[in-house]
């Protein structure tokens, strides 16, 4: 599905709403992603190389930010999957541990 057809799904969903509070609060997809979308890395997993994933507007982003820029959803910095979890803790206690070495020898 591509972005354009996604925001016109999304939109014609609140449209279909006749409750004016439930509108307000549904965060709609503007597109605006694409300028931040992130290429699979060739090394690691997403998470370990600082990309963040929107749930709302399904994509990785390159962004800084705790937020969206696009629908101002909350933005995972973690994976969902135990054993992705566990495999990027593992990474994480490496570098660490190759901090505390390289500090050592210096």
């Amino acid at each position: 599905m591509t972005s354009k057809t996604k925001a016109q799904k999304i939109n014609n969903e609140m449209k279909m709403t006749n409750n004016p509070k439930i509108e307000r609060i549904i965060m709609t997809c503007k597109g605006i992603w694409i300028r931040h979308k992130a290429p699979r890395p060739a090394i690691g997993n997403r998470y370990s190389t600082g990309q963040k994933r929107c749930q709302v507007c399904e994509v990785f982003l390159n962004w800084d930010g705790l937020w969206c820029p696009c629908c101002g959803y909350r933005l995972r910095m973690r994976p969902r999957n135990l054993k992705s979890e566990l495999k990027s803790r593992a990474r994480k206690k490496i570098a660490e541990y190759q901090l505390l070495l390289n500090k050592k020898r210096q």
